[in-house]
């Protein structure tokens, strides 16, 4: 940065561009709380947008973990509902809606990282191992 915070202007647009720890998040907080004060600008019109590649490829990793513990539960799951057909019998009604939200969830946190959206596919990636530590459990995985 090569002007103290405080001195920035607050017209226009500001692009915030640096290595990490060396206080975008501070920088953009400032920014935004200059324009609330000083402007008495009502927060709901200020567009703040964060991105950042690095947290993006760590979550398509934890994505791809998740998606291959998934692969093993569906090999599971399908086996066990052949044997059971074989019987006359059917999956338990809990365990085919977990198996569904899970792949709900799964392909929403892909659909939420190909949009950049890096909190959502968070939220999607926690839903989806919820329901694939049940799965897990109920299978004995």
């Amino acid at each position: 940065m090569t002007a103290p915070l405080i001195d920035w202007p607050l017209d226009g647009t500001h692009r915030i561009e640096a290595s990490a720890g060396t206080g975008k998040t501070f920088a953009l907080a400032l920014l935004h709380t200059r324009l609330v004060v000083e402007r008495e600008l009502p927060v709901r019109k200020i567009l703040a947008v964060t991105y950042t590649i690095a947290a993006t490829q760590e979550l398509r990793e934890r994505l791809v973990k998740l998606d291959a513990r998934a692969g093993a539960v569906r090999s599971s799951l399908q086996n066990l509902k052949n044997a059971q057909a074989a019987g006359g019998m059917s999956l338990r009604g809990d365990m085919t809606a977990a198996e569904s939200r899970m792949n709900h969830m799964l392909d929403g946190a892909n659909s939420a990282l190909r949009a950049h959206d890096a909190a959502a596919a968070e939220k999607f990636m926690q839903s989806a191992d919820t329901e694939l530590e049940k799965l897990e459990k109920f299978l004995n995985l």
